[in-house]
This record gives structure tokens, sequence and C-alpha cells, in this order.
């Protein structure tokens, strides 16, 4: 099981991913309220 600071590092280095446009999602209800669920954690 990863550790909280793999998960945060994880998380960290994605949403840099998506503020620069590397990793793009689809339009989908349940993506923007996963990440709301995961940022609120």
């Amino acid at each position: 099981m990863a550790s909280k600071q793999q998960i945060e590092l994880f998380l960290k280095e994605l949403l840099d991913k998506i503020r620069y446009r590397d990793i793009a999602f689809r339009p989908r209800g349940k993506n923007p309220d996963a990440l709301a669920e995961l940022k609120s954690l």
C-alpha cells in the first residue's frame, strides 16, 4: 500500500501535469466529482 507521502506526491505531480495541459480529462461528471472528493481529504 502506498504511504500518505507517496499519494500526496502523486497528486501534486498530477495537478502540475493538468495545469500545464500534459493531461486532459474528458468532460464527464464523475471526473470533477472524484477530483473534488480527493482534494477535500
